[in-house]
C-alpha cells in the first residue's frame, strides 16, 4: 500500500515537472501534504492500538482501500 502511495506521488512529482502551471503545482503540494497527513495519522493511531486492534484496523483499512479501487474502476 505504502510502496504504491510512493510509485503514485513520483508518478505526480513528474508531473509537476512537465507542467509549469503554479495551479497545478499548489495543488499537488496540497495532495502531497495531505498524504503525508493521512500517513502520520495510521502510524499514531497504529501506536496507539493493541497489536491485534493495530491488525484489525490494517485489514479494514486495505479492505476500503479495495472496494473504494473497485469503485473507481466501476
Amino acid at each position: 500500500m505504502i510502496a504504491k502511495g510512493l510509485i503514485q506521488l513520483g508518478k505526480m512529482n513528474r508531473e509537476v515537472e512537465e507542467t509549469p502551471d503554479e495551479h497545478g503545482q499548489a495543488m499537488v503540494r496540497i495532495l502531497e501534504e495531505a498524504d503525508q497527513l493521512r500517513l502520520s495519522t495510521v502510524k499514531e493511531l497504529v501506536n496507539i492500538l493493541t497489536p491485534l486492534q493495530a491488525v484489525d484496523f490494517m485489514v479494514a483499512k486495505l479492505q476500503l482501500q479495495k472496494m473504494m479501487d473497485g469503485w473507481k474502476e466501476g
